[in-house]
């Protein structure tokens, strides 16, 4: 357990920064051991239940970035609807498998948290890059507002996974 928490810790420290361009992104994002990139498949309709979360409505800025190995524990796509969550509204990987529904510019979304975003302010979301374009638009904006809330549902074939990670078995 302990060697997985410095692996994720290590993959958190070596992420992409905010709002690096895709290519450069791409460059920058760490590798992780073979094993541990498995893929996580999409939850089915049978894997997503309701959650205990809040769902009153936060606003923030979105931004994006280059989904990899996330601090819940799970590797990600770009063209997956994905988000990291701001390191004030973490607490310890509890929202790690829940799903959010954002309002931008350009559209709403529905997308599942799988990352911590440690240098978003409260209220902020990094996003997958597909995500952010279904959102906000043109990656070019690089930083807008938007509106997000929590479903009340969580994948619960992931989220178990990722609470014994955070310590909240």
């Amino acid at each position: 357990m302990f060697a997985l928490a410095i692996a994720t810790l290590a993959a958190i420290a070596t992420a992409a920064p905010i709002c690096q361009p895709p290519a450069a992104q791409a460059a920058s994002q760490a590798t992780a051991p073979a094993g541990v990139l498995a893929a996580n498949p999409a939850p089915s309709a049978a894997s997503v239940a309701p959650s205990t979360a809040p769902v009153d409505s936060t606003t923030g800025d979105a931004t994006y970035y280059a989904v990899g190995l996330g601090a819940c524990g799970w590797t990600n796509s770009d063209s997956e609807m994905v988000v990291a969550i701001n390191a004030p509204q973490w607490e310890a990987g509890k929202h790690c498998g829940q799903f959010v529904t954002i309002t931008g510019p350009a559209g709403t979304a529905q997308a599942k948290v799988v990352d911590l975003c440690p240098g978003c302010a409260s209220g902020d979301l990094d996003m997958s890059p597909d995500l952010f374009t279904r959102v906000i638009g043109d990656h070019g904006i690089g930083r807008a507002k938007m509106d997000w809330s929590f479903t009340g549902e969580v994948d619960t074939v992931a989220a178990p996974n990722a609470h014994a990670l955070a310590g909240l078995q």
